[in-house]
């Protein structure tokens, strides 16, 4: 398994904005190290991505002059991340599709879209793995989570069965948590 104890991946403006890692040796933390991923010309890392328990990574990529955003994927092949792969429509389309949060095991796909057939500024979709690893069209997560407001952020927490997300607010982005049951729902 990909994930353990003993390393934590982050976001960072150290390498000029890029996926970083650092492991821990008993009480020691390595320096930062930037990780190693195929960036297409035209595009730059956003702040989010998110990791497989087989260390895939799913990023935003922003066109470099912020006119679009899209989701990425990279697969670890021998210690090493293989070029990047754009999914299909069912994920990516001609909106901002960004902040993605894979579940671990390569179930579903949790991201903002900035659509005007949402419900508002920014909604939080999911998108379902097939059997031949092909992607479901994205679902909007409906009204129990978004709102005329900017939805965002979203993940789940390490047992599965909690939905956590972020809603714009009176005084900026307030964190909510739902059971992680309502995506059991949408399949």
């Amino acid at each position: 398994s990909f994930w353990g104890n003993d390393t934590l991946y982050f976001y960072s403006t150290r390498f000029g904005g890029s996926v970083c890692r650092v492991t821990r040796n008993g009480d020691i933390w390595t320096q930062p190290s930037k990780v190693s991923l195929t960036i297409p010309a035209g595009k730059s890392l956003g702040k989010q991505f998110s990791i497989t328990t087989d260390g895939i990574i799913y990023a935003e990529l922003w066109n470099n002059d912020d006119s679009d955003a899209d989701i990425y994927r990279w697969k670890l092949v021998d210690g090493r991340y293989s070029a990047y792969e754009k999914p299909n429509e069912n994920i990516n389309s001609p909106e901002y599709d960004f902040m993605p949060f894979i579940e671990p095991n390569e179930r579903y796909l949790l991201f903002c879209r900035q659509s005007p057939e949402g419900f508002g500024k920014t909604d939080i979709y999911i998108s379902f793995r097939n059997a031949d690893g092909t992607w479901t069209k994205a679902i909007n997560m409906g009204s129990k989570i978004n709102t005329p407001e900017e939805e965002g952020f979203p993940s789940i927490s390490p047992d599965g069965k909690y939905f956590f997300f972020c809603r714009e607010g009176k005084f900026g982005f307030n964190p909510y948590w739902v059971s992680a049951k309502i995506i059991e729902e949408l399949r």
